[in-house]
């Protein structure tokens, strides 16, 4: 997770507030949100989520510019709520 911060706060969001979340649908692991000006012009965040079961490893990255946010966060809760590994 420390390395995917560094990423995004190198470039894309210098400065960025962020805050914690342990949950991306039904899977509980470890998230980060990055929030800030998106290469220092629009306010938006970056959403990292990372999960592992020992078999698995499933990591998230969410984009948005805040003012889309809206329009969007129903398609965001989809994607989340409706993920699932392929069963073996």
């Amino acid at each position: 997770m420390k390395n995917q911060e560094k990423a995004f706060t190198a470039e894309l969001l210098k400065n960025a507030e962020i805050s914690h979340f342990n949950t991306w649908g039904k899977y509980k692991g470890s998230g980060k949100i990055l929030s800030g000006k998106l290469m220092g012009v629009y306010k938006g965040f970056v959403r990292i989520f990372i999960y592992t079961d020992g078999k698995k490893t499933l990591t998230v990255v969410e984009q948005c510019f805040d003012k889309a946010y809206e329009a969007l966060k129903k398609d965001y809760e989809l994607m989340a709520s409706s993920f699932e590994f392929k069963k073996n």
